[in-house]
């Protein structure tokens, strides 16, 4: 039977040392390693990046500071599929965790949040409220033993994000109740799409106007009307089935 290890996500610049190398344990993974679950010296963990690279380490705490030496890199095989761009007007504080955890579950690539007319959230320049956000996705990416959790773009405002998708050559679609023409239909399985979908009470039609005179394409995700919440993940779930 395998060593079950710990998993952890760490940002890239970690595991670019040469294997053997002893480097700093950065200081979030210290808290949780040490303070929460007090591994002892040569204890192993895994580490997982978002290139889907993966190093188990050994702890180490001699030194003057808590160290991790690196073993060997191990590529992990990406999910096959589409590339897969959420984009949702931001949500109260529980709902946005359960979709952010649900998102992880299905295998979203990118979350790219935006604010709204109608958002009753607004994060502002608070750089906690992101970093909470990539928490719940790195927990939930631990708890599906998935490859790495999505990457998480801070919000802003929907022409800045319709702007920065544009450019990527993605295809740009937005949720609308109400319209005739289904999400599969419309998408092409075979490029990258970002799926706009609307905070409590929808876009506005101010809103909708613009993203469609912009070329993002309305689609439907169904007969029935879907919460904030609900809408993101019935696009992902819809788009990952059908690969």
């Amino acid at each position: 039977m395998s060593e079950q290890l710990r998993l952890f996500f760490v940002a890239p610049e970690l595991l670019d040392a040469d294997e053997g190398a002893v480097v700093a344990m950065p200081e979030p993974l210290q808290r949780h390693v040490l303070a929460v679950l007090r591994l002892a010296d040569g204890a192993r963990i895994e580490l997982r990046d978002e290139r889907a690279r993966s190093r188990v380490a050994e702890v180490v705490h001699g030194g003057s500071e808590p160290s991790l030496r690196l073993g060997p890199v191990r590529l992990l095989e990406r999910p096959s599929g589409q590339f897969i761009v959420l984009v949702p007007a931001l949500i109260k504080p529980k709902r946005w965790a359960w979709l952010l955890q649900k998102a992880t579950e299905l295998g979203a690539d990118v979350i790219a949040p935006v604010e709204s007319a109608r958002c009753v959230v607004r994060w502002g320049d608070d750089p906690k409220k992101s970093e909470r956000s990539r928490k719940i996705l790195e927990e939930a990416a631990r708890q599906s033993e998935g490859h790495a959790p999505p990457k998480f773009l801070a919000p802003v405002s929907l022409e800045h994000r319709v702007t920065e998708l544009a450019a990527s050559g993605a295809q740009l679609v937005v949720a609308c109740p109400g319209d005739d023409s289904p999400l599969l239909r419309v998408v092409d399985g075979e490029r990258s799409v970002a799926v706009f979908t609307g905070p409590e009470g929808g876009f506005t039609d101010a809103e909708v106007n613009w993203l469609i005179g912009q070329g993002v394409r309305p689609v439907q995700l169904g007969p029935r009307i879907l919460r904030a919440e609900t809408a993101p993940i019935a696009a992902l779930a819809a788009l990952r089935l059908r690969a």
